[in-house]
């Protein structure tokens, strides 16, 4: 069951994806009530600043960089709320130089290598679930459907599974996206006084969408 249950407020108020944390000031992770699945949100992912945007959805949040992002409960019909995907119009077009691949065969690679050290059982000593070979096709495509100009990500696994792409200013500037074995997307953003979180079925506007949040990160 949740450990902490969220009430929604008034319509006109609800921001989907914004959590109530009001108050919260402690490493306590919000489960979700779905078997062992879940996010965990670590300690400087906890807004201590009064937020009063809530849409009752729960939530949990754990990696071993900073954020695994596992399954919500209850998200339907979640659509992206503030991101725009003509940022990156322009860095779609034709004829993409070997310069500018080779950044992201080293992902592939370092995401080729995640892959092999966590596709057993127990991969971190303390009984983590394994990345299935779905899960790393998935993660490959996803890799391939960002914009190249997309800065790049560090790459690591969940202990339910997933595979996660993190982008990661400072404590207060953060995304995380993990992939799981049916190609949806959990993410979760902080960008300094507010946070954006949801669940997406993986597509080229899903992943245009994830590079906006990315670059968001490193904007002013």
């Amino acid at each position: 069951m949740l450990a902490q249950e969220y009430k929604p407020i008034s319509k006109a108020q609800v921001n989907p994806g914004i959590m109530d944390v009001s108050g919260e000031q402690t490493s306590i992770l919000r489960q979700v009530d779905e078997g062992n699945l879940g996010l965990q949100l670590p300690m400087h992912m906890i807004p201590p600043f009064p937020n009063h945007h809530s849409a009752g959805l729960p939530i949990e949040i754990s990696s071993r960089s900073s954020v695994n992002v596992n399954p919500f409960n209850e998200i339907k019909n979640y659509q992206f709320n503030h991101v725009s995907t003509h940022i990156f119009e322009k860095a779609l077009q034709p004829g993409i130089n070997l310069k500018q691949q080779a950044p992201r065969k080293e992902s592939h690679k370092i995401l080729r290598e995640v892959f092999i050290e966590c596709m057993h059982a127990n991969w971190d000593g303390e009984g983590a679930d394994p990345v299935d070979d779905s899960t790393f096709t998935h993660a490959n495509k996803f890799l391939d459907l960002l914009p190249i100009e997309t800065p790049l990500p560090e790459i690591d696994a969940s202990p339910h599974g997933l595979i996660t792409f993190e982008w990661d200013l400072s404590s207060r500037r953060t995304l995380v996206a993990g992939i799981d074995s049916k190609g949806y997307i959990y993410y979760s953003a902080l960008f300094d006084d507010e946070d954006e979180r949801g669940k997406v079925r993986m597509d080229q506007k899903a992943c245009f969408d994830i590079a906006s949040l990315a670059q968001r990160i490193f904007s002013n």
